[in-house]
């Protein structure tokens, strides 16, 4: 799972803050003094950043923040198959490199306070842009509309063909991404051409999908979001578990809490069922204290608002009917059974998973291409010398976050040095 033990962030903090003060402070006892219109090269050493609506050139900041998001990024753990993956066992750039990367390209950045990083202009396009910027000024030729239907070995090195042309290469790097958003131009063709190069591939399932439940309850739910704990049990097995918004759709749940867990939902065994936490602050008991000084205070309410102002009022009400509950009845005639029931519904929204939405529906692919046969120092593969692969062909996905995009960037880097 993507997550760093304390100790480990507390030790990398420490560390990213003694070495920002001790290399910058000089600088940064500079960069106060000067705005973006000063333009001397002695001041031009690390990107800008937006502070007070002035640009000032404080390499403070993003010194700091790379070192801790790198340290960060460097514990994070991958999925591989059913296995977890330290993307430090890759020989890959991790978060500062990309990041710093992008923005010696002219790319401008802001990070949320959890850490993300997003252009400036808030438009994916951007990164493509300079991407593209950076290729065509280093004399790269982009072949669009040339869909590779075949690749073979030759005496020289490989044929890459066409249904129109074929190209000679004397080294190929396969990074065609995986079958998730197939509207969008997710394929099976990268798995197809490795596979026809001799490697092997573990089953696909799509990830960070939406996932379809029992839809008694959900449908009179669609659109409404809540935060709340999610755990996905067989029986009373927990298979995973995730913490943060849910969003109900008309065939069961979605958003960032859900889209942690689906792959799980994909890939393990039915029968599965979602249980919520809609109010994981509380203790079931503290609930059932909360109704019944509510019950209280307000008798004359029926069971349709008892729950107002507590959680979104179709949520309230769609708890209070699984709970078994009509909309009509007064509070003042709940005992503590029945109020204990509708605590009991809003900490265990109990939902049956019937599957998940599809790979149209998926930003990501679990499952590809069989990571031992690649060297991991190169993406090189074992079985094929100058054959390479990067990002999600391989059998390697990460959580909802950026952890993929980050995959993209550090795989494609390292597979783009073509070391042998």
């Amino acid at each position: 799972m993507l997550r760093s033990g304390k100790s480990e962030l507390l030790i990398g903090f420490t560390i990213s803050v003694l070495l920002t003060l001790f290399v910058n402070f000089p600088m940064l006892m500079r960069s106060y003094d000067h705005a973006v219109n000063m333009t001397n090269d002695k001041y031009m050493m690390a990107p800008p950043v937006l502070l007070h609506g002035y640009f000032f050139y404080f390499p403070l900041v993003w010194f700091f923040l790379f070192a801790f998001i790198l340290f960060m990024v460097d514990v994070q753990m991958y999925k591989v198959g059913d296995k977890l993956l330290k993307l430090k066992e890759y020989k890959v750039v991790l978060f500062a490199g990309a990041v710093s990367f992008l923005v010696g390209l002219g790319l401008l950045t802001v990070a949320e306070d959890s850490g993300r990083v997003y252009p400036y202009s808030d438009q994916a396009g951007s990164v493509l842009d300079v991407l593209r910027f950076a290729t065509d000024a280093a004399g790269v030729i982009t072949r669009t509309g040339f869909e590779v239907e075949q690749l073979r070995r030759t005496k020289h090195g490989f044929a890459v063909s066409s249904a129109e042309e074929t190209l000679a290469a004397d080294r190929v790097i396969v990074c065609c991404g995986g079958m998730a958003g197939g509207k969008l131009g997710g394929t099976r063709s990268g798995y197809l051409l490795l596979q026809s190069m001799g490697h092997n591939m573990t089953k696909l399932y799509p990830a960070l999908v939406q996932v379809k439940t029992d839809t008694t309850y959900v449908k009179a739910l669609k659109g409404v979001r809540a935060t709340g704990e999610l755990t996905l049990c067989r029986g009373r097995d927990t298979v995973a578990e995730s913490r943060g918004e849910v969003q109900f759709t008309e065939f069961g749940v979605s958003g960032p809490a859900v889209f942690d867990l689906s792959r799980s939902a994909a890939v393990e065994k039915p029968p599965l069922t979602l249980h919520i936490d809609l109010l994981p602050r509380l203790s079931a008991a503290d609930t059932e204290a909360l109704l019944r000084q509510r019950a209280a205070l307000m008798p004359e309410l029926t069971t349709e608002n008892l729950l107002a102002g507590m959680l979104h009022n179709r949520l309230g009400r769609t708890l209070l009917r699984y709970a078994g509950f009509g909309l009509t009845e007064p509070v003042a005639a709940l005992g503590a059974a029945e109020r204990q029931r509708i605590a009991e519904a809003i900490h265990d929204f109990a939902l049956p998973v019937t599957g998940v939405l599809g790979f149209d529906g998926a930003q990501v692919t679990a499952g590809g291409v069989r990571t031992d046969e690649f060297d991991p120092e190169t993406l090189q593969s074992r079985l094929v010398p100058g054959l390479y692969a990067a990002g999600e062909v391989l059998d390697i996905d990460g959580d909802c976050g950026g952890y993929n995009l980050q995959w993209a960037w550090s795989s494609g880097h390292l597979a783009g040095q073509l070391r042998p």
